[in-house]
């Protein structure tokens, strides 16, 4: 099995830029992390964006397995948006 220590990180780091890209930080999103089988680099990704922004986090979700499988063990990814397009859905505040 591959394993991506040293990059990984770096990987996690230029998600957080990208979606720094798009909100300033501190923004209000609200966020769900994803995995393929990387409950750790998950934990990584989760804890560098409740540094950058102000997070409501939905859980930590895997990915399919099909997905998965074409990926590899180590992929995790990311869905976000700004907190205030939630405030007209039922149930949501």
């Amino acid at each position: 099995m591959l394993h991506f220590e040293n990059t990984q990180p770096t990987a996690l780091q230029g998600l957080a830029h990208l979606i720094a890209r798009k909100h300033p930080p501190g923004s209000a999103l609200q966020v769900q992390v994803i995995h393929a089988s990387n409950l750790e680099g998950a934990g990584m990704l989760r804890e560098m964006l409740d540094h950058l922004f102000e997070c409501s986090w939905l859980p930590v979700g895997q990915m399919s397995l099909v997905l998965g499988a074409h990926t590899g063990p180590s992929m995790v990814g990311v869905a976000f948006a700004p907190q205030e397009v939630f405030a007209e859905v039922p149930g949501k505040e």
